[in-house]
Parts: C-alpha cells; sequence; structure tokens
C-alpha cells in the first residue's frame, strides 16, 4: 500500500513538473 502511495506521489510531482517547464518554456520562446 505504501509503495502504491510513492507511486502514485512520484507520478503527480513529476506530471506537475513536466507542466512547469513546458510552460516556463512557452513563455520564454518569445
Amino acid at each position: 500500500m505504501m509503495y502504491l502511495g510513492w507511486l502514485l506521489f512520484t507520478l503527480c510531482a513529476t506530471l506537475l513538473t513536466v507542466l512547469i517547464v513546458l510552460h516556463y518554456d512557452k513563455n520564454h520562446s518569445k
């Protein structure tokens, strides 16, 4: 159960990081 929680946490953290990076790149591509 704890493994599943860590997997979900890692997935959310990765997704959030990707979204931030994409948003940052989009704003600085002009």
